[in-house]
Parts: C-alpha cells; structure tokens; sequence
C-alpha cells in the first residue's frame, strides 16, 4: 500500500528546512553554507532533506520562490486602493522596503545568481516576476489612463513595460554594485530608468523614483563592505 502524505506536515516540515537555510545564507552566506549545515541545524538526515531538495541548488531556487511570494502579497495590498499615481507610488516604494528587508539574503545570493550556471534559475525567476506582477501593473496603468494621470497609447501593454524596466535596472543594478561601480554612476543610472519610466507612462515628471536615495545608499554601503 502506498504510503499517504499528510499534507500539512509536509509543508510544515519543508518550509522548516527553507527557514535553516535562509538563516544559513543571511550569516554564513550562501557560497559558504553546506548541505551538512542545513542537516546540522535541523538534526536531520540527508535522505530526509533530499526528500524535499535534491540538491543545493533547488534550495536555492526554492527560497528565492518563498521570498517572491512574500514579496507579492506586500506589493499586492500596498497598491490595493486609491488613485492610480499614488498606489504605483506607493508599490515603488514597498519594493524598496521588502528589498531592504531581504537585504542580507540578496547581498549573498546575488554573486551566485548572477553566475552562468544559474542563468536558468535567474530566467525562470524573471518570468515568474512577470507573472505575478504584471497583472498588478496592468490594473495600475488602465486606472491611471482612465484618471487622466497616466498618457500612453498602449494602457494593456503599458504595465508590462514598467515590470521590464523594474526588472532590469534590479538586475543591471546589482551587476553594477557587484563589479564595484561608483556610487555617482549607479545614482545616475537609477534616475535614467525612473525618468525613463515616467516619460512610458507620462506620468508627472519627478513623480516616480525607482528607489529612494536613502535606500540605495544603504545598499552601495553594503557591497563597499
């Protein structure tokens, strides 16, 4: 007879492994972290692990999964009500915060994410942000078009274009941060993309800011450390 899973343990005992690992990524960092510390942690086998991550690499996968679900739940109710402008004002700057909140994790796992060999991985990240996100977006830049405070002849693919903007200036950015770019050039870069985003949308100018200031300076002091 095949042997029944009870579905509640199961997740129990998977997000439990998740949380070891991303305590293990935050203070070891992720290049440094082992299988063996994962099962250290938790006082498990290997073969108990492997039942649910066959590998570290699927780790990693899966809490990158887990924070892109945590992240879209914030967005989601940050940008649940009120006038177009101030509810996509109001996901930047969620973004900003749910990132700084991850930052730890972010800081250690984006060499390895931004390595060859996780360019499926960093693909597949990318299409699930799509998917969970551009909905989102789209709903925002209809509702700005129908307000008068958004201006742009494609309001159904609009949204699409502002989560490809997001997208890549946090993917040039950190490649930016990681090759040690000054902290001028990265500035500059951000405002290029949030001009650039306000221009897609016509959008009041100086109405959107991709990341707050403050923030990315926290952030260029980390990888100066």
């Amino acid at each position: 007879m095949a042997r029944t899973v009870n579905e509640e343990d199961y997740a129990a005992r998977r997000e439990a492994i998740l949380h070891e690992a991303h305590r293990l990524v935050c203070t070891k960092g992720y290049q440094q972290m082992t299988i063996q510390d994962v099962l250290n942690g938790l006082g498990i086998s290997k073969g108990a692990l492997y039942h649910y991550f066959d590998s570290k690499p699927a780790l990693l996968e899966a809490l990158v999964e887990r924070m892109m679900t945590r992240w879209e739940q914030v967005l989601t109710d940050a940008a649940a009500e009120g006038p177009a402008l101030r509810r996509l004002q109001r996901l930047l700057s969620a973004f900003d915060r749910v990132k700084g909140e991850d930052q730890q994790f972010l800081a250690s796992v984006l060499p390895v994410m931004y390595s060859d060999d996780n360019a499926v991985v960093r693909q597949k990240s990318r299409m699930a942000g799509t998917a969970r996100f551009a909905p989102l977006l789209d709903d925002i830049v209809r509702s700005g078009v129908a307000e008068g405070v958004f201006s742009t002849p494609y309001p159904d693919r609009a949204g699409l274009v502002v989560l490809t903007l997001i997208q890549d200036l946090t993917e040039i950015g950190g490649l930016m941060m990681l090759e040690g770019a000054g902290g001028q050039e990265i500035e500059r870069t951000f405002a290029a993309y949030s001009d650039v985003l306000e221009r897609a949308l016509g959008a009041p100018a100086g109405s959107l800011q991709l990341m707050d200031n403050a923030i990315l300076t926290g952030w260029l002091a980390t990888f100066d450390t």
